[in-house]
């Protein structure tokens, strides 16, 4: 009797030291750990082999059942994602400058926007669809310390980050339609043939109750000069890329003459769409915003 209590008591203390010991899982861990509980009974000979920070799994058993309960997994990551329920992963950014090239077309600095500017596009896809839409600049707000410019177009107002014009958040009906931490930088500055970015942040639609983490990579891959019925214009092509698969995602040409893209070109659902701008109001337009310079 005395034995067994000792020993009784020597394993709750093991259990209890065992536990003690453990390392504490991280949130993304923590998802990954409650998928494959609820997973693990699709594969019974399935184990858990590792569990990255991130919340990154490998798993090990018979093939069969480590493909069905993976599949279980990513469908309860997928499900999590859609709640807004997937805990914010790190966000980052790295940049690569572009070379220095005799006689580069370059554009130094992020453009001026003024109240009262307004760009008119017209949408066109392979599926036939057409539309018009006009962007116009409403105001300079400041948020939380920082400087906005508004865009306006219908009910819809997007914030662009006045240092570096990355696109903050979209406010529909006075409410936040989405809105990505830290803001996505469509560019970055200086702009020339080869700069280059990668960036992770959070994108969040509240009205949908839906957050993930999101990533690409974008280059600046040519100088081009572009014609839409708003004129010619002398461009720099970018082109923004899955990060991982490198298949394109979007492309644009921003002319710094009026101050944005003046052609887009993007897939959705497999049908190629674009945009191109018709119609240029602008309270100022200058060309002091370009140079050509070997740096």
């Amino acid at each position: 009797m005395p034995y067994r209590f000792v020993r009784a008591t020597s394993i709750a203390l093991i259990i209890f030291l065992a536990a003690a010991c453990a390392p504490q899982l991280s949130p993304r861990q923590e998802l990954t750990w409650d998928a494959f509980k609820s997973c693990e009974s699709e594969g019974p000979s399935t184990r858990l082999e590792h569990l990255d920070a991130d919340g990154a799994w490998g798993l090990r058993g018979r093939e069969g059942e480590v493909f069905k309960v993976s599949r279980c997994m990513s469908a309860y990551w997928s499900k999590a994602t859609l709640e807004g329920r997937l805990p914010a992963g790190a966000p980052s950014l790295a940049v690569t400058p572009a070379p220095s090239r005799p006689h580069a077309f370059v554009v130094p600095e992020p453009p001026i926007w003024s109240t009262g500017d307004s760009w008119r596009f017209v949408s066109t896809s392979t599926a036939g669809d057409r539309r018009t839409y006009t962007w116009r600049v409403d105001r300079e707000e400041t948020v939380e310390g920082v400087t906005y410019y508004v865009l306006k177009s219908g009910t819809a107002e997007r914030f662009y980050r006045k240092s570096d014009l990355a696109d903050s958040h979209e406010n529909r009906q006075n409410a936040v339609a989405t809105r990505n931490t830290p803001p996505r930088l469509y560019y970055v500055w200086p702009m020339s043939v080869g700069t280059g970015w990668e960036q992770r942040y959070r994108h969040e639609r509240p009205q949908d109750k839906q957050a993930y983490d999101t990533s690409y990579s974008a280059a600046v891959e040519a100088e081009e000069v572009v014609t839409v019925p708003a004129g010619t214009f002398q461009t720099l092509k970018i082109v923004y890329r899955d990060r991982v698969k490198k298949t394109v995602l979007w492309e644009q040409w921003y002319s710094p003459k009026v101050r944005i893209w003046v052609r887009l070109k993007f897939t959705v659902a497999g049908r190629v769409a674009q945009a191109s701008q018709s119609h240029v109001r602008a309270a100022s337009v200058t060309d002091s915003s370009t140079s050509s310079s070997s740096r």
